[in-house]
């Protein structure tokens, strides 16, 4: 019979953690995903109540416009100065 070898055992367990990991990576970025769901039917319910005329074309205008404005991180959400990308040589 051969003797069981230690690091056999060792690396099963890393793998499972490796697997808990990746599972945890995928459980945060599909409720990260879920938030930002959340957040745009949030402002369509927002935009309809301040523009009750508006149509759904110019809601979903406005949302498009929301996703691509950042206010207050206008230029990156790093503290420091805006340097000009890609930076010269």
């Amino acid at each position: 019979m051969i003797a069981p070898v230690p690091w056999v055992k060792e690396l099963s367990a890393r793998s499972e953690d490796m697997q808990d990991a990746k599972a945890d990576a995928h459980g945060g970025f599909a409720v990260a995903l879920e938030l930002f769901q959340v957040a745009e039917e949030m402002l369509r319910q927002r935009l309809r109540r301040e523009r009750p005329a508006a149509t759904g074309d110019e809601i979903e205008e406005r949302v498009g416009v929301w996703r691509t404005a950042r206010p207050g991180a206008e230029d990156g959400d790093s503290p420091g100065r805006p340097v000009p990308w890609p930076r010269r040589s």
